[in-house]
């Protein structure tokens, strides 16, 4: 019986052999999974950024309007045939001719007025030298007292009507000049309401001036917000993914009697507006508050819920559930197990998970380029 001794220590040396080798060999991971035993989680290369403590009103984006400063639809003073409208896209002086109607009439009617004016002249000066006359002859007593006063209302009845005359003349040229519609302010042509050959009558519509350099924003907001909103006050414009700084220039204290929201005019510095384009606007919906903030990349948003994964102290990721607010500058105020100063994974964490060793490639760059190399290489290898 003890020859058999060294054979079932030999028989069990070999088993155990072949085992170890089985658990060295590539293939051993599902059996040492299916024994229970989870493989160490590899180490991920991640870029993180801080949670940061800023101030937040909370804000609501409503629609607006470019719109310019000056915009006129003219028209014509004196009724008449046209013979010139500006073109469409014309750039204009202020004092350029917008449209023009045929004038002789009005020529005529002014030379007309004019040789009135001369007629009247010519009377009350006749009536002048009668009076001085009659003045000359009273000191002789060759004059009736009559007379005199005779000469003194004609003097002064030729006198108003000169002043009448004077009047008409200047009426005449007045419609003279009102042929020509002027416009009121520089700017471009952006319709023509009347065409030439047409005829006009008075008031009727003739182009439609914008000027284009000096616009600004109107937008509509709540009447609850007009306690929050002052002229001078600081908003953000957004326009085409674009945000932008304006100021409000005016709030129009006098809400719509059935949308219940008043008109805001936010002033724009620079000319690369379009009159007519849409735009946004962020008006605060509360007093300011103080939030932690975390970066948009840092958030992870799943069917269960959004969350952020915070690097520890041992340089391993923990997972936390936040609940997402308002969003400003790329950055997301969040409420949750967050505090100022928090390292956020940014870049890496959609594969992350709870307790997995991490290695911050913007802390150390060359260190994490070589573990990323050598994670790449094993899973070639693989």
């Amino acid at each position: 019986m003890n020859n058999g001794k060294p054979l079932v220590i030999t028989l069990l040396g070999s088993v155990l052999a072949a085992l170890a080798a089985a658990l060295a060999w590539p293939g051993a991971e599902p059996i040492a999974q299916a024994a229970g035993e989870a493989p160490p989680a590899p180490v991920a290369v991640v870029e993180i950024a801080l949670a940061e403590l800023r101030e937040s009103a909370g804000v609501s984006w409503v629609p607006g309007s470019v719109v310019s400063r000056n915009d006129a639809r003219l028209s014509g003073e004196v009724p008449g045939r046209l013979v010139f409208v500006a073109e469409v896209g014309a750039g204009l002086s202020e004092g350029d001719a917008v449209a023009r109607i045929d004038d002789e009439g009005l020529r005529l009617e002014l030379r007309d007025a004019e040789a009135v004016v001369g007629r009247r002249q010519a009377q009350a000066s006749q009536a002048q030298r009668q009076l001085e006359r009659l003045r000359a002859l009273r000191d002789n007593r060759l004059v009736a007292a009559s007379q005199l006063d005779e000469a003194e209302s004609a003097l002064e009845i030729s006198q108003r009507e000169l002043v009448q005359a004077q009047v008409a003349r200047d009426r005449a040229r007045q419609r003279l000049a009102r042929a020509t519609v002027r416009a009121p302010h520089a700017g471009v042509v952006v319709e023509r309401l009347a065409q030439v050959g047409e005829y006009l009558q008075a008031g009727g519509p003739v182009a439609r001036l914008v000027q284009t350099a000096d616009v600004e924003l109107s937008a509509r907001a709540p009447a609850a917000l007009a306690q929050r909103l002052q002229p001078g006050q600081q908003v953000e414009v957004r326009q085409d993914g674009v945000r932008y700084q304006a100021r409000i220039r005016a709030v129009v204290p006098a809400a719509d009697q059935v949308s219940r929201q008043l008109e805001l005019r936010l002033s724009l510095d620079d000319g690369r507006w379009l009159v007519g384009s849409a735009a946004e606007v962020a008006l605060p919906q509360a007093a300011p508050r103080t939030a932690v903030t975390v970066p948009r990349d840092a958030l992870v948003l799943r069917p269960e819920g959004s969350f952020v994964f915070r690097v520890r102290a041992d340089g391993t990721a923990e997972r936390v559930a936040v609940s997402a607010g308002e969003i400003a500058d790329d950055r997301v105020e969040v409420d949750g197990g967050l505090a100022a100063g928090d390292r956020l994974v940014v870049r890496g964490a959609e594969r992350l998970r709870d307790g997995q060793p991490v290695l911050v490639r913007n802390d150390d760059p060359a260190r994490a380029t070589r573990a990323l190399a050598a994670v790449n290489t094993a899973m070639t290898a693989g």
